[in-house]
């Protein structure tokens, strides 16, 4: 008697236990909905991020917005392929230098924006093997606030290095 009570128990327990389902919901103050023929794009704004994806221009932010079987897990990090830097002087009056270590040669793009997010340099398929030394003229640059973006040969983000030209 007392197995056929532990056992009807543990058959309800279970069934109760998988019924229960946890609705997500995303409060936020703003968003909207747009689509093409080719691309839907849902927003909200002040909603939480629990991972990003960039690919060249491209950039995905992944919140609790997403569709069921999404999890932050599904996304793919990859290791960064530049291991140390140094940029320097920073501020910098007219120059800057990028010096660059990685565990393996790699091929890099380089590109600088400014504090608006315009492309101001970019420099494609630069070879590094373990260790690269560059010097990067500065004296079309206004004063401000940059961003010096390196990726790998796939797009992926490696490195963000922020500078100030004086």
């Amino acid at each position: 008697m007392r197995a056929i009570t532990l056992t009807l128990s543990l058959l309800l327990t279970a069934g109760a236990l998988h019924a229960q389902s946890i609705d997500r919901r995303v409060v936020s103050s703003a968003g909207g909905y747009s689509s093409t023929a080719s691309v839907s794009v849902s927003s909200t704004v002040g909603e939480v991020a629990i991972a990003t994806i960039t690919s060249g221009s491209f950039i995905i932010t992944q919140g609790f917005q997403q569709p069921d079987g999404l999890f932050a897990n599904d996304v793919k990090s990859t290791a960064s392929v530049v291991v140390g830097y140094e940029l320097y002087p920073n501020p910098a009056q007219n120059s800057i230098t990028l010096s660059l270590k990685t565990d393996n040669n790699a091929l890099l793009h380089f590109s600088i924006y400014d504090a608006a997010g315009r492309l101001m340099h970019r420099q494609r398929n630069v070879t590094v093997e373990k260790q690269y030394k560059r010097s990067i003229d500065l004296t079309g640059y206004s004063s401000g606030n940059y961003l010096l973006h390196i990726t790998d040969s796939k797009g992926t983000l490696a490195q963000t290095i922020s500078f100030t030209k004086q």
